[in-house]
């Protein structure tokens, strides 16, 4: 069905960039200057903040609706990467932990509210069966999204051209989850 293709190509394209990112995030910061622990530790705060943004997410969704809550997780991961993209220097290391704040949260939609989504739409016998083959769509996205950003960086010696596409791939994300 039509919600069916939009719902597997928002769950395609959000971890082609989220996952796009994350890969290349600490690495990113070690290139501009962050030693690696420094670099390392706002991976962990992405970690962290991604388990709490599950059940935060999760419980808003079933207050305010999905696809809103969807579009909130959408914003925080916009906000994130164009903050990244703002990094320049080690001084900055406001910049590197805002990243990681907004990312952690943005990176928690993954879960409670896209499986949610699924549920609401495909309810009956057959859930398990059309969960799997939209999954399916995220683990493609999910492993096409690094091997990109890591394309383009060794194409440009830069993230900047990866990060922005994944910014536009999230955007996208939430379109799609909007027309399902």
């Amino acid at each position: 069905t039509f919600r069916f293709w939009m719902l597997l190509a928002s769950l395609f394209f959000f971890p082609m960039s989220l996952y796009g990112v994350m890969m290349h995030q600490v690495q990113h910061a070690v290139d501009i200057g962050f030693d690696k622990t420094m670099a390392s530790s706002a991976f962990g705060i992405v970690g962290l903040l991604g388990m709490i943004g599950k059940f935060g997410w999760g419980i808003l969704s079933d207050r305010i609706g999905r696809e809103v809550t969807y579009t909130l997780g959408v914003l925080s991961n916009v906000v994130a990467i164009s903050i990244f993209l703002c990094l320049s220097d080690p001084s900055q290391v406001w910049i590197l932990y805002g990243f990681a704040i907004f990312f952690g949260l943005g990176y928690g939609i993954a879960q409670p509210v896209t499986t949610a989504m699924i549920a609401d739409l495909f309810q009956g016998k057959s859930l398990g069966v059309i969960m799997g083959f939209i999954v399916s769509g995220a683990a493609i996205g999910g492993a096409i999204g690094p091997v990109f950003s890591g394309y383009v960086f060794d194409v440009t010696g830069s993230y900047r051209i990866a990060f922005l596409v994944a910014i536009a791939n999230v955007c996208i994300s939430g379109v799609f989850a909007w027309l399902a």
